[in-house]
């Protein structure tokens, strides 16, 4: 077949269908002509045109150019990969803005995902308490915890626990909430440096001082308290500053990782605790019977997130994790607001946890004193002047 379309071409072609015409014209003349044979000779000029046209059209197609092949499908677009991660929000109460964001948190992700990145949740300690959660995501042993910032990691962290920043949830929403607060960008570059990448921060009311039965210091007047809060023994988180305002409120400090405060407080080794919202009131109110309003910052918690598994993600995927953290962490401000006063006063009611505020004057005794030992440690100690420049300059 390659040799009969290297021969024939154009020209042969035509002399074929001029000699099939030529020869059809005689056949045509001989039949006129002729009164007997007709049939006969014109059979056989129909076969023999007949045949001359299958060699010809067997020719053509022998030498026609082949239909190009068509075009190759689109190859199908890569499966988007699937996440199983892990996270730990650091309480395992049911009702805590901490646990009830966790589990908004990781079903808003699975459905914006279509099911490709879901989380199991591990809640309160069972992955360690805050201070291991944070080690844990620090180092990628575990993707997310919703918990404290550790400054174990970066004695810098401990500037988002200064006391007496703000005064109202507004001024605090201001200082945290990202993509905006003031705080929260202040801290970014500290953060980023532990590993971290905070997606949110969030925060279960404004933090208290829980004592035991019979152990409640004078709340009306300054020599009151700080007569009696010289005898009494408080727990505080392994932070500096939290440390220096429980001397600033006159009490002994005592350091302790807050899954040993209920049997410290069991056994009376500690008299109370400073540092937690009023659901852990609640939650503890079978060995502690009072909660002091000390107005001095809020229990705030960090939606930490390992910064290298951030990394490798697609900018899809991010885009995913942080919409929905902003949206978890409106949801939270929002209910936080509206519960404080309300739903959880009435929980601490019905618990028998008595609630009490500070007199005036005390408590700008105690801001004072907060102020002069916090934050002149937190300027000297922990950042540059000009960042506790505008820690100043925005602390209401």
């Amino acid at each position: 077949m390659v040799v009969v379309s290297a021969l024939f071409d154009l020209n042969i072609f035509k002399l074929l269908i001029k000699g099939v015409i030529a020869f059809s014209s005689r056949v045509i003349l001989t039949d006129q002509n002729l009164s007997k044979g007709v049939f006969k000779v014109k059979k056989k000029s129909l076969l023999f045109i007949g045949l001359v046209m299958v060699l010809v059209l067997s020719l053509v197609g022998a030498c026609a150019k082949p239909a190009p092949a068509p075009a190759p499908a689109p190859a199908p677009a890569p499966e988007k990969p699937t996440y199983e991660w892990r996270m730990a929000p650091s309480s395992e109460d049911p009702n805590s803005i901490r646990l009830r964001s966790g589990h908004m948190f990781t079903d808003l992700v699975a459905k914006k995902s279509n099911g490709r990145i879901t989380f199991t949740l591990y809640p309160g300690n069972l992955l360690g308490d805050w201070t291991v959660q944070n080690e844990l995501v620090s180092e990628g042993s575990l993707e997310m915890s919703l918990a404290c910032l550790n400054p174990a990691l970066d004695a810098k962290i401990n500037v988002q626990a200064l006391n007496y920043m703000y005064s109202s949830l507004e001024s605090a929403r201001q200082a945290f909430m990202l993509p905006d607060g003031w705080l929260a960008q202040l801290l970014e570059p500290v953060v980023t440096g532990s590993n971290f990448k905070v997606l949110f921060y969030e925060h279960e009311g404004w933090v208290g001082v829980h004592m035991t039965k019979d152990r409640l210091p004078d709340t009306t007047s300054v020599d009151g308290w700080f007569r009696d809060t010289g005898r009494m023994k408080i727990r505080c988180e392994p932070v500096k500053t939290m440390e220096l305002l429980t001397e600033a409120m006159g009490f002994k400090a005592v350091v302790l990782p807050f899954s040993e405060v209920y049997t410290a407080l069991q056994t009376g080794a500690i008299d109370g605790w400073v540092g937690s919202a009023i659901s852990r009131a609640v939650q503890y109110s079978d060995v502690i019977r009072y909660r002091i309003e000390i107005r001095d910052k809020v229990d705030l918690m960090a939606g930490i997130f390992n910064l290298d598994l951030w990394n490798s993600l697609s900018k899809e995927d991010q885009e995913i994790l942080q919409s929905t953290a902003y949206e978890v962490q409106e949801w939270a401000w929002n209910t936080i607001e509206t519960e404080e006063g309300t739903i959880w006063r009435d929980r601490a009611e019905k618990a028998n946890v008595e609630i009490y505020e500070l007199a005036p004057e005390l408590l700008s005794e105690i801001k004072k004193r907060d102020r002069e030992l916090g934050w002149t440690y937190a300027e000297k100690e922990l950042v540059p002047k000009d960042f506790m420049d505008k820690v100043r300059q925005y602390a209401k």
